[in-house]
């Protein structure tokens, strides 16, 4: 049975598309069908598709706060599963590396699972990455047979649609064609001849196929050279040995002495690359969501026009979406926007609001979800009549605001409720961040490198900490970097989520002499999936490193729990920026700076601090660390068993000790269960 205190209408926030599972029926469908239109636009039969038309990005602004822009793109993403690689890009917050954080922010999507491949409840491991190799190869191949007359079924095998292509990897004969092909520089000649000019990659094809064939079927047992993989996509540094083991071209391996620009042109280049191998495969869908981010500089707002503009004129194979509530997107961003990135748009959607039939049936659904019994669905309802009284002024309503008046009616028992101009008392920061700590917990995938979180973080929210002025300083690399100063000390932060035993040479050199010219402190932050810097295998640069550790190179190993609160302050804020809460951006900013003084403070007290941790020899010790399998276990037996329940509950029903944290990461990896974090409290759901 349900807790009866669980209110079925707290949730008004949707924070992942990936985890929207229902839509009323009629809600927007008009802009959800105009996208799903386009995007097949761009799936013709022909491979690959290189004259794609050039479809302008879609601005698909809201009245207001709360009328689903988050929604819609889950919406989205429900609708095009296994149609289209879907990519939800979160705000840049340096315009000197937006490509770099975009370019990112798809390689790390595409690390998720393809959710075509989900059935009865159990989520496929495999990664849209891993379909998007497989789509890429087995169509260069059938073309390449097709040119030569080959087999007419196997050609007919590998053009099946995405989902029929399970098949490949266990296929033995496929496995050693590739192996004897992939390696000929004779074949893969002969395949770009095929293609022909028009097909015209910023690197090489034969590096492209290597670097995909080695990450979705040669490495996967070898987390080195498969992150080796992953790193050259993100346009990052790999070893030279790790190079030429994959069988990257010495004209494309990345040189690590390039300046800022040269290192956002090159993740430009990797984008567009990515498109144009889509056109053997399926597009691109690419979400730019929470767009008041980009309104709190001029510089932000126009480099997000021209990124639109150049993703709309050069990346084929895509579709760019944009969503904005109107009133900021004039005053904030369009303001910005040169002529041409304006005239790349089609402004011709807007989102509705929620009518009296469709808020019925959203009611009903939210009842089911949480099954609520008659009885109280009759107490809810009552006449009927305070309902309908929501939509005497107008036929719509934002979504946020009817829920907030249902939850209102629920909390009231059935009572007859105040008139919906009158307001509850808002929920405090401090309930509101222990709600956001653990939606974040749930979302384990989330804790990877985001270099943008930690940008915001020292660029941003550290303005205004006492004691503590913040300004930008010049690199080696030509990069403008965060510099705060602390009475006569300086620190530098620096953004490197590498592995690159040369590139940690540079940097440690560079603060050595830094530290001795000016006294400058550099501080890099890293998370728990990342390797320890320096590795001992680093004969030659790992002297120096570990010096500049000693004095002035501070490498902060962020540990999952200062994650988690990183990132769920992160989301607070931008939240407060959209005016998805009733808390000012100022108000949230103050709060956090006191909710994260125990950073501020073990980075302005290194060394005395000691927050340099030892290398570890792991390469992916987050891994190491995760919760057992008999947790897992555990938990879903519980949840299974109880359909609702409270996290408490849930963590008193577990055998040991455990930590909040450890069990909604758990209960986040698990495809059949639904966490719920409610400002009263969090609960979890199992899922039919």
């Amino acid at each position: 049975m349900p807790n009866p205190s669980i209110d079925p209408f707290a949730d008004d926030i949707v924070d992942d598309p990936w985890r929207v599972e229902y839509s009323v029926p009629g809600l927007n469908e008009s802009v959800t069908n105009k996208v799903v239109a386009d995007i097949d636009a761009l799936c013709r039969p022909e491979r690959p598709r290189i004259d794609t038309p050039l479809q302008k990005a879609l601005l698909i602004p809201s009245p207001g706060a709360g009328f689903g822009k988050s929604h819609l793109i889950g919406t989205l993403f429900e609708r095009l599963r296994g149609r289209a690689t879907l990519v939800n890009i979160r705000p840049f917050e340096d315009p000197e590396t937006c490509w770099k954080s975009i370019l990112m922010r798809i390689v790390q999507e595409l690390r998720f699972p393809d959710r075509y491949a989900v059935a009865d409840g159990e989520a496929s491991n495999v990664t849209q990455l891993e379909v998007f190799a497989h789509g890429v190869l087995s169509q260069v191949v059938a073309d390449r047979l097709d040119a030569i007359n080959g087999n007419k079924e196997t050609i007919r095998r590998l053009r099946q649609p995405p989902e029929q292509l399970t098949w490949l990897p266990g296929n033995q004969n496929w496995r050693t064609y590739l192996d004897e092909h992939i390696n000929n520089g004779g074949w893969i000649g002969q395949v770009q001849q095929l293609l022909g000019r028009r097909f015209l990659l910023e690197v090489a094809l034969e590096s492209w196929l290597k670097v995909l064939y080695g990450y979705a079927y040669v490495y996967q047992d070898d987390w080195n050279l498969q992150q080796a993989c992953l790193d050259w996509m993100q346009g990052d540094p790999i070893d030279d040995d790790a190079a030429q083991e994959i069988g990257i071209r010495l004209p494309d391996r990345i040189r690590v002495d390039q300046t800022a620009s040269a290192i956002n042109g090159l993740a430009k280049s990797r984008v567009l690359d990515l498109c144009l191998l889509a056109g053997f495969f399926r597009p691109f869908l690419i979400c730019f969501d929470q767009t008041e981010t980009y309104g709190k500089s001029a510089e932000l707002a126009s480099t997000l026009g021209t990124v639109t503009t150049d993703l709309t004129n050069e990346a084929r194979n895509q579709l760019t979406l944009i969503t904005a509530n109107i009133l900021p997107w004039r005053k904030l961003l369009k303001v910005h926007w040169q002529q041409a990135s304006l005239a790349r748009l089609d402004g011709s959607l807007i989102l509705e609001g929620i009518n009296l039939q469709q808020g019925i049936e959203l009611v009903d659904h939210r009842l089911c979800v949480f099954d609520v019994d008659e009885t109280r669905r009759e107490r809810f309802w009552g006449d009927r009549q305070w309902f309908e009284s929501l939509f005497q002024g107008s036929k719509e309503m934002s979504v946020r605001m009817f829920l907030h008046e249902c939850s209102r009616r629920w909390i009231e028992g059935g009572e007859e409720i105040a008139k919906p101009e009158s307001r509850s008392p808002r929920t405090s920061l401090l309930t509101l961040f222990k709600r956001y700590v653990d939606d974040i917990s749930a979302k384990p995938r989330r804790l990877v490198y985001d270099r943008d979180t930690f940008y915001w973080l020292v660029n941003e929210l550290a303005v205004g900490v006492e004691g503590m002025t913040v300004d930008k300083v010049t690199s080696e690399s030509r990069e403008h970097l965060p510099c705060w100063r602390n009475g006569d000390r300086q620190f530098v932060f620096g953004f490197e989520s590498g592995n690159h035993w040369k590139r940690w040479h540079n940097i440690a050199r560079s603060a050595l002499t830094e530290n001795e010219q000016n006294g400058r402190i550099r501080v890099y932050l890293r998370t728990p999936e990342l390797p320890k810097i320096p590795k001992a295998t680093w004969r030659v640069a790992k002297p120096d490193i570990e010096q500049a550790m000693r004095s002035c190179l501070l490498i902060l190993v962020l540990d999952q729990h200062e994650l988690v609160r990183l990132y769920a302050a992160q989301e607070l804020h931008a939240d407060a920026l959209q005016g998805d809460i009733d808390w000012k951006a100022k108000e949230v900013t103050d709060f956090l700076r006191q909710e994260l003084a125990d950073l501020w403070q073990s980075i302005l007290h290194w060394p005395e601090s000691g927050s340099n941790e030892p290398p570890n020899e792991s390469p992916n010790e987050s891994q190491e660390h995760a919760p057992s399998e008999e947790l897992h276990h555990a938990i879903v037996k519980v949840v299974s068993e109880s359909r609702f329940l409270s996290l408490e509950e849930l963590i008193d029903r577990l055998p040991g000790e455990l930590d909040r944290e450890t069990v909604l990461g758990v209960c986040g990896e698990a495809t059949r269960i639904t966490v719920h974090a409610h400002p009263n409290m969090t609960v979890v759901q199992w899922r039919h």
